[in-house]
């Protein structure tokens, strides 16, 4: 199963949960990223970092009062509606309140660049260092401190 396909799947899932659970209304939004990076300091490389992260966010309308919570552990997601649920009971009302019909997903092209992706830390590492000895050649006055 493709990431967002599961994403999507995690998505109705925790729908079906929030509106058993008594949300009138129920949006659900995931997020998933992927970040690598290096640094210098001292034309020197210092650390090189990669971090991965999967982010949920539920809006709920129960009673015509609204709430929104948000976590990176799916593993506990009812907690997560509970507190959507929580924060919708201490708004006030509002009858204004109301989510539009679903709708199916639009895909963005290229927005996902899968040669980019494929590229490793030691990649990443090497591009830095090339970069800085390539701008240290054109001139020697660069300094990354």
């Amino acid at each position: 199963m493709k990431r967002h396909e599961e994403l999507l799947k995690h998505c109705q899932e925790t729908r079906d949960l929030g509106l058993r659970m008594g949300a009138d209304q129920i949006e659900v939004m995931a997020a998933w990223s992927r970040s690598r990076s290096v640094a210098f300091e001292k034309n020197d490389l210092q650390i090189a970092m990669s971090d991965e992260e999967c982010l949920y966010g539920v809006r709920v309308i129960a009673g015509q009062r609204l709430g929104f919570a948000s976590t990176n552990d799916l593993e506990n997601i009812a907690d997560t509606i509970a507190d959507a649920l929580a924060i919708s009971r201490a708004s006030i009302t509002d009858f204004l309140h109301d989510l539009p019909e679903p709708r199916p997903l639009k895909e963005i092209d290229a927005l996902h660049d899968e040669e980019v992706e494929a590229l490793t830390m030691e990649d990443i590492t090497t591009m830095g260092t090339v970069l800085l000895e390539q701008v240290r050649t054109k001139d020697a006055r660069v300094s990354i401190d």
